[in-house]
């Protein structure tokens, strides 16, 4: 039986092609520096004081009587080993009922922070029903899934999707009485006011026994962007479930978690919510050190076109996704690369959510290649292998920019990120370039040298800028010579 090798011996069976099993000599690839270690979060003596451990693990927090971060899971978590920072301080802040307003990275696991504390309420009866709201239902169909792959006891626990009501909606919403409801504010709030007598029962019953609200992604949902439109704006929907809660005769725990912070939500948290703590990961509104950044000129849309099939045709490895700034321009776009060799797929706000979370499913199990999509993608939705980001169209806002990118480089893994660039982007290239070199990467002097934008001018620029057609323009046919000679010369 051969013997297992170590050192320069299993260096040399790399540099001579030998098949080699990366998983099974990952320790010894570390020792001789072919690889780096996994980056795990700092481990700290449980005997420390809260503020050391905070300080270590670059956690902020605000408010009175702040619970101790914890070093473990329940012994009933499998899936994890190692809290990271959010899930430390968040999970025992969320265990003892506090209301939070909870701000860490993109990739930084806030999704189990909430989860496992969520789980541990309801076993121990401290919780009747969880609500967790988030904005797009790709994203509430990604926690659910995440959900069941660590859930303790799906006796006790039985979590629902509300995507639509049917026949079988109805029964498991009136016998089962589910005590984890994942929606969007959009799909809860049409049920609420349905016209249906049976269905707005149903909810009030579903709404009367909820005692803890989880929003996830609450900057999004706080976006005044369509404010006071009232079936577009997140604000409004998300208010009238706040004030449907308000009538509990129950005390409401409410949780809001996000990767970028918005003083609009941590003034209203301040307002309406007694005794709240506010946690803060790291530097607020960083983009992730994780992901290599890249800004790349180009001089018009037809460069643009050419500049992607060059990242294409330069070791591209997928999976990727490109973000553009609108359903035509994700159409055209997929026009222009569809029979490019590298299964490409398209995810807009146009196609049904079912046959959306259809591609979305091929394209995590590797059957698509590249996703072309718009900011329906740019939240919350965790691709583990995504190795590249490609910002097709500028992003609007420094915040769109640090979640777009935030899909790759994530659980500690790395990523990269090209963002395109024209000249109808300059507006808000130097907020982006400052974001870019605070995560440590480089950017051109003269990018840094532009001036900066102030308040005005920024909410001018977030408007999406008019675009050339991502298709080339059709040129003309030549005319024939016979057809030229016949043409009479004009008479004086």
């Amino acid at each position: 039986m051969p013997k297992h090798k170590t050192g320069d011996a299993l260096l040399d069976d790399i540099l001579i092609g030998c098949n080699f099993d990366l998983k099974k000599h990952k320790n010894d690839a570390v020792k001789i520096g072919l690889i780096k270690p996994d980056k795990e979060t700092p481990k700290f003596d449980e005997k420390s004081s809260p503020e050391l451990i905070r300080k270590k693990l670059k956690i902020y927090v605000t408010g009175n009587d702040v619970p101790k971060p914890v070093s473990c899971f329940p012994g009933y978590i499998k899936k994890y080993k190692i809290p990271t920072p959010v899930q430390s301080q968040a999970i025992p802040v969320l265990k003892s009922l506090r209301n939070a307003l909870i701000c860490a990275p993109t990739g930084s696991g806030k999704t189990a922070a909430f989860l496992i504390p969520t789980f541990d309420n309801l076993m121990n009866q401290k919780v009747k029903c969880a609500l967790i709201v988030q904005p797009t239902v790709e994203l509430a169909d990604q926690t659910l899934k995440e959900l069941e792959s660590i859930n303790p006891d799906t006796d006790k626990i039985r979590a629902f999707h509300l995507a639509n009501i049917s026949e079988k909606s109805r029964r498991i919403l009136t016998k089962k009485s589910p005590n984890i409801i994942i929606t969007t504010p959009n799909k809860l709030i049409h049920f609420i006011n349905s016209d249906d007598d049976e269905i707005r029962t149903i909810f009030e019953a579903v709404i009367g026994r909820t005692d803890f609200l989880i929003v996830d992604e609450s900057d999004k949902l706080f976006d005044d962007k369509n404010y006071g439109k009232e079936e577009l704006s997140f604000r409004n929907q998300l208010g009238e479930i706040f004030s449907s809660l308000q009538k509990n005769k129950n005390r409401v725990t409410y949780t809001f978690f996000s990767a970028t912070y918005m003083s609009d939500v941590e003034r209203w948290c301040e307002s309406y919510l007694e005794d709240i703590i506010c946690i803060t990961v790291g530097t607020k509104n960083t983009a992730n050190a994780a992901v290599d950044q890249k800004l790349v000129f180009t001089n018009d849309e037809q460069a643009k076109l050419l500049a992607l099939r060059q990242i294409f045709a330069n070791n591209f490895k997928p999976p990727c996704l490109i973000f553009v700034q609108s359903k035509d321009r994700a159409k055209q776009l997929y026009e222009e690369i569809k029979f490019e060799p590298y299964r490409v797929c398209l995810v807009q706000g146009d196609i049904h959510s079912n046959t959306r979370q259809e591609i979305v499913s091929k394209f995590r199990k590797g059957e698509f290649w590249v996703m072309i999509c718009t900011e329906l993608m740019g939240r919350g939705l965790d691709f583990p292998e995504l190795s590249l980001v490609i910002n097709y169209d500028f992003p609007n806002s420094a915040i769109e920019y640090i979640h777009r990118i935030g899909r790759t480089g994530r659980a500690g893994k790395k990523g990269k990120a090209i963002t395109l660039f024209t000249p109808e982007d300059t507006e808000l290239l130097r907020t982006i370039g400052g974001v870019i070199k605070q995560a440590g990467c480089d950017v051109p002097d003269y990018i840094m040298k532009m001036k900066k934008l102030n308040t005005k001018n920024r909410k001018k620029a977030t408007k999406n800028p008019k675009r050339q057609s991502i298709r080339p323009p059709k040129r003309k046919k030549p005319e024939p010579e016979s057809n030229k000679s016949s043409k009479k010369p004009k008479q004086d």
